[in-house]
């Protein structure tokens, strides 16, 4: 059997998290997991021991995505451990920061997830024998949400904010696995030509057949 290998940052929690676990489980592939936390990373690998009973299928590396030393470990990682690279899922990101247009500083801006649905347009249009996409995965439960519902009043307007905290309070919000099974099944294959350069909520009719089923 031929396994996908997948790159993966921000891989330590969340969204990233549950898109590792479930290329591993579900779709047989090998990860290289990036974060910036080393005893999240371990985590992810002793899961792979023990749901899979093996620790070929997932290599690691610690350290900050904007760092260019990190995007070399991983390639070379990759390249020596399975010969190729086959996706790519850009999920590393930070929130902050939660400011106006006004007050926010660019270079922190620049590492926000903000950033990336302009450089997945770019790279549609640059390189198009690769298939790029981006995707909205809803309101899901993360540490991010919940950073937004404790402090997001300080900068968001007062209907904003209540919005978050109803979506939670009613049930509403999704759980990682939900949007993660979608964003599994496209970087493994699922995502098409025709999809390259868009930008997608991850429910759309489109990706039905890549849903989790529960």
């Amino acid at each position: 059997m031929t396994h996908p290998v997948i790159v993966i940052t921000g891989a330590s929690r969340g969204i990233g998290r549950a898109v590792a676990e479930i290329c591993l489980k579900t779709f047989n592939a090998n990860v290289l997991a990036i974060a910036r936390t080393e005893s999240d990373l371990n985590a992810l690998k002793a899961y792979a021991e023990k749901e899979l009973n093996t620790n070929e299928r997932v290599e690691t590396v610690v350290g900050d995505v904007t760092e260019e030393r990190v995007i070399d470990d991983a390639v070379d990682k990759c390249l020596k451990r399975w010969g190729r690279i086959d996706g790519l899922v850009i999920n590393a990101g930070v929130l902050e920061p939660m400011a106006t247009i006004a007050d926010v500083n660019v270079g922190e801006w620049r590492q926000s997830k903000s950033a990336l649905n302009m450089l997945i347009r770019c790279l549609a249009v640059e390189e198009p024998d690769i298939v790029a996409i981006s995707i909205s995965p809803g309101i899901v439960d993360t540490d991010m949400v919940t950073f937004i519902r404790t402090d997001g009043s300080k900068v968001m307007n007062e209907q904003d904010h209540k919005w978050f905290v109803d979506v939670h309070a009613s049930n509403q919000i999704l759980s990682p696995e939900d949007p993660s099974h979608v964003i599994a099944a496209l970087v493994v294959g699922g995502a098409k030509k025709e999809h390259s350069g868009e930008f997608y909520n991850w429910d759309v009719e489109a990706f039905a057949g890549f849903m989790r089923k529960k």
